[in-house]
C-alpha cells in the first residue's frame, strides 16, 4: 500500500508539471502575440506621425519656395538655383534638430520653364498666356511644330486610371453639333483661340485671331490641316470657325481627351503667339505641351507661364514629395463681356430718326431716313 501511494502521488506530480508546462507555453503565446499587436500598433502610429511630418514638413518647403519666387520675380538680382536641390539662400533645409524630431527638405526644385503647362479649371473659365518655347538643349527655338492640349480627369476614372470615360459621361462619336447644356453629358468642349501677331509694327491687318471648338469624341485627335503657313501670317480653312472632334478613348495617363494642333512651322522668333482656352458645361483640368517641327519633334519648355515647386521632405526613415504650380500670368487677361464691373450698370439705348434728337450732341448729325 505505501508503495502504491507513492507511485500514485509521483505521477499527480508528473500531471502538474504537465499542466503547468502546458500552461506556461499558451500563456507565453498570447503574451508573444498581444506583443506583436502592440508593437504592430505602435509601429503603424509612429509611421503615421512621421508621414504626416514629412508632408507637412515638404508643404512648409512649398510655401519657402513660393517666397522665393516672388522675391525673385520683385527682384532680379535675387537668383535662385534652379538645377541643384539645394534650398534658396536664406531659407532652412532643417526643420527640427536631427536629435530631437530628424525632419528636413532633403530637396526642392524650382522649374521656370516647365515641359507642360497644368492647371484646373471650373465651368465656363477663360485661361490665356503668351506661347514663348525654350529649347532644353539650350539652343535657340525658330518654329513650333505641333500643341498638344490633354484634358478631363474631373470625371471618375476606371479603377485602373488609363483615362478611359466612364458613366455617366458619355463618348459623341464624331458629333461636331453642340447640345443644350441641360443635356450635355459629356467631357468638357473646349474653345481654343490662337493670337498671332507679329513682335514688331502691329497693326490690325497683321492680327492673325482664328478659334475653333473641340467636340469630346472619338476623332483622330488632329486638328485637320497646319493652323499657319509658314510664314504664321495665315489661317488655312476650315480651322477657323470650325468644331473639331478630339480624342477621348484611352489615353495616356489620367487625361481622358486629347487634340494635336497641327502649328505647320510657326515662327517664333518673328511672331508673338497666346492662346486663349475655355472649358464650355464641365469644370476640367488640361496640360498643354508642344514641340518643334519634325517627325517626331523635339520637346519644347515653356517660358514665363508657370514656375513649378517640386518638395521633397523627411521625417525619420519616412519621405513625403509635394508638388506646387505658380501661375505668372493673369487667369483672365481678356475680358470675358463686354462691360464688367462690381456695380450695377444701366443702360438706356433709343434710336430715332427725328433730327431734334440730336439736338445738343456735339459732333453729332442725322440723316432723315424715309419710312
Amino acid at each position: 500500500m505505501i508503495m502504491l501511494t507513492g507511485i500514485r502521488n509521483n505521477e499527480k506530480g508528473a500531471a502538474s508539471i504537465i499542466i503547468v508546462i502546458f500552461m506556461s507555453i499558451i500563456l507565453t503565446i498570447v503574451t508573444i502575440g498581444f506583443l506583436r499587436v502592440a508593437l504592430n500598433e505602435q509601429r503603424i502610429a509612429t509611421d503615421d506621425d512621421l508621414n504626416s511630418r514629412a508632408f507637412y514638413a515638404a508643404e512648409s518647403g512649398v510655401e519657402d519656395a513660393r517666397r522665393a519666387i516672388r522675391e525673385s520675380l520683385a527682384d532680379p538680382t535675387v537668383v535662385l538655383n534652379e538645377a541643384s536641390c539645394d534650398v534658396p539662400d536664406g531659407y532652412q533645409n532643417v526643420l527640427s534638430p536631427l536629435n530631437e524630431f530628424d525632419t528636413e527638405i532633403t530637396c526642392m526644385r524650382i522649374d521656370f520653364n516647365p515641359e507642360s503647362i497644368r492647371t484646373e479649371m471650373t465651368a465656363n473659365q477663360t485661361r490665356q498666356f503668351e506661347v514663348n518655347p525654350v529649347n532644353p538643349s539650350g539652343a535657340g527655338v525658330t518654329n513650333i511644330g505641333t500643341i498638344t492640349l490633354d484634358w478631363h480627369i474631373d470625371a471618375p476614372v476606371n479603377a485602373d486610371g488609363d483615362g478611359t470615360v466612364p458613366a455617366p459621361f458619355a463618348l459623341r462619336g464624331n458629333q461636331t453639333t453642340i447640345t443644350p447644356e441641360d443635356e450635355w453629358n459629356f467631357p468638357a468642349m473646349m474653345q481654343v483661340s490662337f493670337i498671332s501677331y507679329p513682335q514688331n509694327n502691329i497693326e490690325r491687318t497683321n492680327i492673325v485671331d482664328t478659334t475653333m471648338w473641340i467636340s469630346p469624341g472619338t476623332g483622330s485627335g488632329q486638328s485637320n490641316g497646319a493652323l499657319f503657313s509658314a510664314g504664321g501670317a495665315n489661317v488655312l480653312a476650315p480651322n477657323d470657325g470650325a468644331v473639331l472632334v478630339a480624342d477621348c478613348a484611352d489615353n495616356d495617363g489620367n487625361y481622358a481627351c486629347t487634340m494635336e494642333f497641327d502649328m505647320g512651322t510657326f515662327p517664333s522668333n518673328a511672331r508673338n503667339l497666346e492662346m486663349r482656352i475655355t472649358n464650355l458645361y464641365q469644370p476640367t483640368s488640361f496640360r498643354l505641351t508642344m514641340r518643334e517641327p519634325g517627325v517626331a519633334g523635339d520637346e519644347l519648355l515653356f517660358d514665363g507661364v508657370q514656375v513649378v515647386a517640386d518638395v521633397t521632405a523627411r521625417a525619420g526613415a519616412v519621405f513625403r514629395r509635394v508638388e506646387a504650380i505658380l501661375d505668372l500670368t493673369s487667369p483672365n487677361l481678356l475680358p470675358e463681356f463686354t462691360i464688367q464691373s462690381a456695380e450695377d450698370i444701366c443702360k438706356d439705348f433709343s434710336f430715332t430718326d427725328v433730327q431734334a434728337g440730336f439736338d445738343g450732341q456735339p459732333n453729332s448729325s442725322c440723316t432723315v431716313l424715309g419710312i
